[in-house]
Parts: structure tokens; sequence; C-alpha cells
């Protein structure tokens, strides 16, 4: 079950977008073909975004985000707490583009603010800026497949700049769009056992999208 809340972004007004969901019933710890253990699921998600769009050239927005995403509090205990996105989208809102991938819906705790404004009709800007926290430290960041399950290496994955240019060269037919994000390591990279040590990591991109 999931609820939702929207109020729709408009000049000089407030806007909202809280959204929760609720899972449970049974589930596996791996998409392995050997694991057939079924494990007692029960997990949560709640995200909030808030922003106000001032009446000024360029329309600037200003937006508060926050996300968690529950995560498995103990391993081998026969219950799931890790929230899963099923058929999420490959670009979930963390990061420039699919390609990217750097977190999802699951085990995260996440604040940041984003800004967005209009230099021209055909043209859309936006900066970002989030941290990165796992909601359970004994859990993996999923995507990564980093973990360390004594939790000693702390909650801290980083925390992630993106910008993001979109112009509107023909409208309704051709777009085009470049941008990119720098993730500054936390501790838990650096800590965890199966870390490969990597510090910052950097990400651009230039694409072109024609429609008929």
């Amino acid at each position: 079950p999931a609820l939702r809340f929207s109020r729709k972004p408009g000049i000089g007004r407030l806007d909202l977008d809280l959204e929760s969901a609720v899972q449970f019933g049974e589930s596996r710890a791996t998409g392995a073909v050997a694991d057939t253990t079924d494990l007692d699921h029960l997990a949560h998600r709640h995200t909030l975004e808030s922003g106000y769009t001032f009446d000024l050239p360029w329309q600037p927005r200003l937006a508060f985000q926050y996300e968690w995403a529950s995560g498995d509090e103990t391993a081998g205990d026969g219950d799931n707490n890790r929230f899963d996105t099923l058929f999420g989208v490959r670009r979930p809102g963390h990061g420039p583009t699919g390609i990217w991938g750097g977190f999802a819906h699951i085990n995260v705790n996440s604040p940041g603010y984003r800004i967005t404004a209009k230099p021209r009709k055909d043209v859309q800007f936006m900066w970002s800026h989030r941290w990165y926290l796992l909601a359970s430290d004994t859990d993996a960041w999923v995507p990564q497949g980093v973990r360390d399950a004594t939790g000693n290496s702390g909650r801290f994955i980083g925390h992630q700049l993106e910008t993001r240019i979109r112009w509107e060269a023909i409208p309704g037919n051709l777009k085009f769009e470049t941008g990119g994000a720098h993730l500054f390591a936390g501790d838990f990279l650096r800590r965890a056992p199966n870390s490969n040590g990597q510090q910052d990591s950097t990400y651009g991109y230039f694409q072109a999208e024609v429609s008929f």
C-alpha cells in the first residue's frame, strides 16, 4: 500500500510532493536460483519534496528533498527489511542517467536541495546537492554491493553534486541535454571491507532526443 499527496509547482507559491509506501509479505534474500528460503518481508519508503517558485526572471525554484528507504537490519534473522523497488525506473532522481546508477530507492537516507531555472523559454537549468547515508549500517549499499555486516564502517556514503542543462532546439521534436555528477566519497566507502578503496567519482554525459 502507498499514499501520496501532491501540489504542482506554480509561480509565487509553495509546492509539495509527499509519498509513503509499505511492503509486507514474503521475499528471498537474493535473486539466485539456489536461494529458495522465504523470509518475512516488512519494509517501507518515504519521500518528500517541497519547493517554492519565485516570481522573478528565470522563474527560479528552490526545493528541499528527502528520502528514506529501509534496509535489512540483521542478516540471517529470517526477516527481510530491505525495500524492494520492484520495477522501478532506471533514472530514479538520484543521478543524471541510468548509466550512472549510483543510488536507488533501497537502504538510503538522503536529504538534499535542488535549484532549477529557465534562462529562456526553451532552456532549463538544474543544480542539485544531496547527502547519502545508509538507512541500516549493517545492510549493503545495494547498487554497488558494498557492505559491512558489522556496521563498523558507519553510514555515510558521501555527498553528490549534480547539474543539468536542457535545450529544446525544435520544440516537440529535438531536445539536447548535457550534465554530470560528482560523488565525494564518505567514510563508508573508505572503510567497508569489500570496498575497492576508490575515492571520488565523476560522471558526465551529452545526449540528443528526437521525437516524431
